[in-house]
């Protein structure tokens, strides 16, 4: 009853953070393409937001349709 018959209860965040490296930083400043920033970002250890939805798909946290209701489409 508290799930309102979704199989859920309460929220569970996906996100995608970093830390903010000397290196990030400065391509940030110079208005570097957003590709370039993403690799470095993920090369210094930035877990991105399709990863951390498959992580809690894959704990049982959340399904697959759910994921999809929220993560914005593949480019």
């Amino acid at each position: 009853q508290e799930c309102r018959r979704t199989g859920f209860l309460g929220r569970t965040g996906i996100y995608e953070m970093f830390k903010l490296s000397p290196e990030l930083r400065g391509l940030i400043q110079v208005d570097t393409d957003l590709t370039k920033v993403t690799e470095v970002a993920v090369r210094e250890g930035m877990r991105p937001l399709r990863i951390s939805a498959a992580q809690q798909i894959a704990r049982g946290v959340t399904t697959i349709d759910e994921v999809w209701k929220v993560l914005p489409a593949p480019e």
